[in-house]
């Protein structure tokens, strides 16, 4: 879940704020070490996401995924049903 943290910081926080992000909380996240971005935005915007969130936390395995709302809505409660919660999305 830090790395979901991570990645929002990131996102919604100018880069100034970003050197203020607690130490504890990127240590979570390299335990974490997956974040699963689902999107539905355009394929450009999400991969600049990922790219800078991966230049500033090399040490997490990001990837994304691109579909329609109604696709990815049901992928997203298929793999809740199944514990599985490495996703988020942003966008």
């Amino acid at each position: 879940m830090a790395v979901v943290l991570l990645f929002l910081m990131m996102l919604f926080l100018p880069s100034a704020g970003l050197t203020q992000i607690d130490p504890q909380l990127v240590e979570s996240a390299k335990k974490d070490g997956e974040l699963v971005v689902y999107s539905s935005a355009n394929t450009e915007e999400v991969r600049n996401l990922v790219e800078g969130f991966r230049k500033l936390y090399p040490f997490i395995n990001v990837n994304f995924y691109r579909s329609g709302d109604y696709a990815l809505m049901t992928r997203m409660q298929t793999e809740a049903r199944a514990g599985r919660h490495a996703w988020m999305s942003p966008i």
